[in-house]
């Protein structure tokens, strides 16, 4: 998928890219939502249509969240623009203690 695509859809649902160490492949945005912040970053493939986003969210009960979704389309990851917390039956998710960004 291009990213031309990624932040076009980013944008349309009121994420931000944000810079993320110099990794240029990764595309990483944020937004606020009833004061929380919550992240999402794209990893293009150029070979390939589809992506993987990672979602970083506050979790009422567990506190920050990573869910990794792999293998992503366009249609689904529109979806998780619109609502991060969108379940799409698949991903590996993981607690505070083991978070790549923030």
């Amino acid at each position: 998928m291009e990213k031309k695509k990624i932040k076009h859809l980013a944008k349309k649902y009121g994420w931000k890219r944000i810079l993320n160490g110099g990794h240029e492949s990764i595309l990483v945005f944020d937004r606020m939502v009833e004061g929380k912040r919550e992240e999402l970053a794209v990893y293009p493939n150029a070979k390939k249509v589809n992506v993987t986003v990672e979602t970083i969210i506050i979790h009422p009960r567990m506190g920050k969240t990573k869910l990794v979704r792999k293998d992503i389309n366009r249609i689904v990851l529109e979806k998780i623009f619109q609502n991060p917390r969108y379940h799409t039956g698949r991903g590996e998710k993981s607690d505070n203690r083991t978070l790549l960004f923030r």
